[in-house]
């Protein structure tokens, strides 16, 4: 018990004080990653390296002693510089300095006169015994040194390909789960263990993301997670077979969330850089999280702004756009209630006209807002089986009494096909693009509407023989109040963006085409898909 108690006081401390000089040193990821030396990567001999060194070394000398009746003496000591080589390669330096050791003494011990001792009888061979020591000696060093090496090498490769993949992984999330489910994949893979997200909720730790997913945290574990959300620190996970929490717990820096892993089968090649590659994911992943907190919170104030101005450009064209037919009715009915038993009849019938005008002109800016609002409130269409041909008539119609004496074609399609639409609203889309193709021409041009009906879709195209819409203006044609950037113009600038807001609602498409003809002229073009009938 008092030792159980000690180890545990000092689990403590460590979680107190947090990462130690070492982990801290090998949590800078990067350059350090990169820099360890061959050599750190060489193990001390251990039994399968020792048993396969013996068995190798027997083999040489077998093999010297079955061809010293065929080979001069002087080939005998290759084949011990071999031994040594193949063992250097396969287990690095130490067994390869090792290895050359034994080659040495078994020379001696079974080849050198006289024979099982390791006694030396002729000058000639102690030259023999010193040439293999020294060149086993460097045969081992140089292969098991060249051994570390492509062992780095290898090392440095993997690391780089997890965190080339995790870069990209990282680079294509577009929400936080993403950014979550690639930490916890890569840190399950670099350990060869488990590892598991846990998230506030309630007032306390949940698992909301695990590796594998039916894992299960014990009260330990909570406890350890608990403590580095409170704390924020990392706490170290306990070792095998002390008490307490096997995951190492990191918290991330915003949202009370922690990232827990607990270790497996590792791979000899990122045993020693587990931790630095770990704190490399967590690293990229935070950033991850906080650019998309940023890109989030750009956008809302883009939204934000968007709609101050949209607010703007309302309050303006409101007290533009309502003033003006206002003022016009109310100097109409004030000339004939003050002064029209002195008019004449043709000045009367002018002043009603002109109230009329302003009346309608009036209406149809009311009849925009309102269009504007439902849109903008998503307020639910009231589709019906509609025959295309009769709210575009019904549009024309309006036009024409808008506008008389404005020449306005129209020519309806012969197929009986129906779509999926609000009738009201469709005719009030229609009637905008017109009423702009009359308001942007000659007073004699001619404005064209037409209806073709196509194998999946209803084609509408109105267009007019005006001077057409310069491309810069293409792009941006049906945003609203569009039409207040130019100055030639009157009219709130809503019409065309009320017609796309509809369009787009009865999931149809339109677009703007100019010039079209001679350098001049505009065609919009509004597409409606045909609604495939279920059978009753």
């Amino acid at each position: 018990m008092r030792r159980h108690g000690a180890m545990h006081k000092d689990r403590v401390k460590r979680m107190d004080s947090g990462p130690t000089a070492a982990q801290k040193s090998r949590m800078k990821v990067g350059v350090p990653l990169l820099q360890e030396t061959g050599m750190k990567l060489s193990r001390w001999p251990r039994p399968p390296g020792l048993v396969t060194s013996a068995l190798v070394i027997a083999a040489a000398v077998l093999m010297a002693r079955g061809l010293e009746t065929v080979l001069p003496p002087a080939t005998r000591a290759p084949l011990f510089l071999v031994a040594v080589l193949v063992v250097s390669v396969r287990y690095g330096v130490w067994m390869g300095i090792g290895a050359a050791s034994a080659a040495f003494l078994a020379y001696n011990f079974f080849l050198i006169e006289p024979r099982y001792t390791f006694r030396v009888a002729r000058f000639d061979d102690i030259a023999t015994l010193t040439v293999l020591l020294i060149a086993a000696s460097t045969t081992g060093l140089l292969a098991g040194r060249l051994k570390d090496v492509a062992d780095v090498a290898r090392s440095r490769a993997w690391m780089l390909e997890q965190l080339a993949e995790v870069s990209r992984r990282l680079g294509l999330a577009a929400d936080r789960d993403s950014v979550e489910a690639v930490m916890v994949d890569h840190l399950a893979a670099i350990d060869g263990g488990d590892a598991v997200l846990l998230v506030q909720e309630g007032g306390r730790l949940v698992v909301k993301r695990a590796h594998p997913p039916k894992l299960e945290l014990g009260p330990q574990d909570l406890q350890a997670a608990e403590q580095a959300v409170r704390r924020r620190i990392v706490v170290i996970g306990a070792a095998p077979g002390e008490e307490g929490s096997g995951f190492t717990f990191h918290p991330l820096t915003e949202g009370g969330a922690v990232v827990g892993r607990r270790r497996g089968a590792m791979p000899p090649r990122v045993r020693a850089h587990g931790d630095a590659l770990a704190e490399t994911i967590l690293r990229q992943g935070q950033a991850a999280l906080e650019r998309l907190r940023l890109a989030r919170n750009a956008e809302e104030a883009g939204i934000k702004a968007e709609r101050e101005a949209l607010r703007a450009a309302l309050l303006s064209s409101l007290s533009h756009d309502l003033r003006t037919p206002l003022a016009a009715i109310l100097g109409g009915v004030s000339s004939l209630r003050e002064f029209g038993a002195e008019l004449g009849a043709e000045a009367r019938a002018d002043l009603l006209l002109g109230v009329e005008e302003e009346t309608l002109r009036l209406s149809r800016y009311v009849d925009n807002l309102l269009h504007l609002t439902r849109l903008k409130a998503g307020v639910e269409l009231r589709l019906d089986w509609v025959d295309p041909n009769d709210p575009v008539h019904g549009a024309v119609e309006r036009a024409r009494r808008a506008y008389p004496g404005r020449p306005i074609g129209v020519e309806l399609s012969d197929s009986r096909a129906l779509i999926r639409a609000d009738a009201v609203l469709l005719e009030q889309a229609v009637f905008n693009l017109v009423d702009n193709a009359v308001k942007f021409s000659g007073s004699e041009s001619r404005v064209c509407v037409s209806v073709v009906s196509g194998p999946d879709a209803i084609v509408v195209d109105v267009s007019n023989e005006g001077p057409g819409i310069p491309a810069d203006k293409l792009a941006r044609l049906f945003e609203p109040f569009e039409r207040k950037r130019d100055e030639r113009a009157d009219g709130a600038g809503l019409g065309l963006a009320i017609t796309a807001g509809i369009v787009q609602a009865l999931g149809g498409t339109i677009s703007a085409e100019s010039p079209i003809a001679d350098g001049g002229g505009t065609r919009m073009t509004v597409v409606l898909p045909i609604a495939k009938r279920t059978p009753a």
